[in-house]
């Protein structure tokens, strides 16, 4: 039963239990070589309703029989080893060009293939909807269309003979004539060449071996991804820390509202110490964000009253940068260094059409320190009042 074995899995794919399956049924029948396959009948080894002691389900089944009933000598040799045995045969199609391994290609619905893809929305909208009305179609839509019909050919033969694939190309270019060869109309070749090669390419893509110098590859890739390190996650409008819920160590809500209000009274009185404030703003972190942008966030001047050190300078900016995850200040005095020089030469082209900013460019150069902060805002007509307050220095 062993070369009737090799015969079978030379010619259809099945797995282990049903090969022995097979094999049982076959002796069953009284097969004992390769040469009493061809008396084999559908009826034998079908598996249906009106045969429950078969094996094989109808399209294998009769897939196997006309491959023994076509060319039995070929079978035999394939079994056997016998090279004279297929010299002697009729002058046929090299058994290398042939597709002995399937024939699915002959029942390859095109239209079902495609309608499931455009029901089941695998394409994206716009390619489903190019495909259906006929339209000329991009590269990267015609890719998307060639990924899923492959997808589809490897669920019934995993890997199919270029002879296969020019039937299943054909079909398709002759239902949906946009995948056609042609430039200006004029068809190039059979037309379905660039298909047959799409599809041939993605099914040996899906098919690619992963060998050793792959895993390699594969297991520095992941060892360098581990060794990198991971940016910061952002969990709201790019901030690394907006809402947090969990409380700092050894507080409650009663300890964070008690250190609140020690914060009101020290700025009430003004004799506060700058390094007790800082640690006590570190601390409410998690209660002013709660009142800036929690359930029910207060207004402007009643966080002024509840938080009034947010307002001064420098526990502003230490709340920024914890929300931010950077120093807002010192970002964008890099900035303004790293673009000043294209800035001031840009402005120089505007002065003459500006008269604020023309101003503005004659103190820059008598001022140096002047802010290019300044310039902007000329530049685009904005009130300074909005930013700055001016001054006078007694």
């Amino acid at each position: 039963m062993d070369q009737i074995r090799i015969n079978i899995s030379s010619l259809l794919s099945l797995t282990d239990d049903t090969m022995n399956k097979m094999l049982d049924r076959l002796q069953q029948l009284g097969v004992t070589c390769v040469g009493d396959l061809v008396d084999v009948q559908l009826e034998d080894i079908i598996l249906d309703a009106e045969h429950p002691h078969g094996v094989l389900l109808p399209i294998p089944a009769r897939r196997l029989i006309r491959l023994w009933s076509t060319r039995p000598e070929s079978s035999a040799a394939l079994a056997t080893g016998n090279s004279a045995s297929v010299s002697s045969s009729p002058p046929s199609v090299p058994l290398s060009n042939v597709d002995i391994a399937c024939s699915w290609e002959q029942n390859f619905d095109v239209e079902a293939c495609v309608t499931g893809m455009l029901c089941g929305q695998a394409l994206a909208r716009q390619s489903a909807k190019k495909l259906k009305d006929g339209k000329k179609m991009t590269s990267t839509e015609r890719n998307e269309v060639v990924r899923h019909i492959a997808e589809n050919i490897v669920k019934q033969c995993r890997k199919p003979h270029r002879n296969s694939l020019n039937v299943v190309a054909d079909g398709i270019v002759k239902r949906y004539s946009q995948l056609k060869d042609d430039i200006d109309g004029f068809q190039l070749g059979d037309g379905y060449i660039s298909l047959r090669n799409q599809l041939e390419n993605r099914i040996a893509y899906i098919h690619r071996p992963v060998t050793a110098k792959r895993k390699s590859v594969l297991s520095k890739r992941d060892d360098d991804q581990e060794n990198r390190p991971q940016k910061k996650v952002r969990d709201g409008y790019g901030c690394l820390d907006f809402l947090p819920v969990e409380l700092p160590d050894g507080e409650s809500s009663d300890s964070l509202a008690e250190k609140k209000r020690l914060l009101k009274l020290m700025f009430t009185e003004s004799t506060w110490n700058t390094s007790a404030v800082t640690d006590l703003m570190a601390t409410t972190y998690v209660a002013q964000r709660h009142d800036l942008v929690g359930v029910r966030p207060l207004s402007v001047i009643e966080i002024k009253a509840e938080w009034p050190f947010l307002m001064e300078c420098q526990w502003f900016i230490a709340h920024l940068t914890r929300l931010l995850g950077f120093n807002i200040v010192q970002k964008l005095e890099a900035s303004l260094s790293a673009k000043k020089e294209s800035l001031m030469s840009f402005f120089a082209t505007k002065c003459a059409s500006m008269k604020a900013l023309k101003k503005r460019m004659a103190e820059v150069n008598n001022e140096p320190d002047v802010s290019l902060i300044l310039l902007i805002m000329s530049y685009f007509k904005e009130e300074e009042k909005a930013l700055f307050h001016g001054y006078e220095v007694s």
